[in-house]
């Protein structure tokens, strides 16, 4: 019963911003505009956003571009709380062959435009996102985030 989408916001002297706009808190709001900073980058500010989902804890993640040149996903916490980051580009992570890997690029699951034909729930009610992965090494899998 709750809706997460992309915007352009237009101000009285016709200037466009994005934004990501939801219901997730019980009012629709912005979560987060070009201009505002990216939590857990210091001062660096969102500058592009890419379509948000909705899991079943009433949150919203979303991927995004930074004014630094930070490719990322950030997501609410519960209930529409407050940002976090989830992953950003260069993460190292330890795959399950327990091989320690650098991501190169990300796709959350039901954002890409052929994805969102089959409308794919990619985050459960604790909050745990399913995320296609692509390693600077090459090999790619999908992995499961932590709450």
């Amino acid at each position: 019963g709750k809706v997460a989408f992309r915007v352009t916001l237009m101000d009285s002297t016709s200037h466009e911003t994005r934004a990501v706009v939801t219901d997730t808190s019980g009012t629709l709001s912005v979560i987060a505009k070009v201009g505002d900073t990216a939590p857990g980058l210091g001062s660096d500010t969102f500058v592009n956003f890419d379509h948000p989902v909705i899991g079943d804890g009433n949150q919203v993640a979303f991927s995004a571009g930074t004014a630094g040149g930070v490719s990322g996903i950030w997501k609410q916490a519960a209930g529409g709380g407050a940002l976090s980051p989830v992953l950003k580009v260069g993460d190292m992570i330890t795959t399950a062959s327990g091989t320690v890997e650098a991501v190169a690029a990300f796709i959350v699951i039901g954002t890409a435009s052929a994805d969102r034909l089959s409308e794919v729930t990619s985050m459960d009610s604790a909050g745990r996102m399913l995320i296609w992965v692509t390693y600077d090494s090459g090999d790619s899998g999908m992995l499961l985030t932590a709450p």
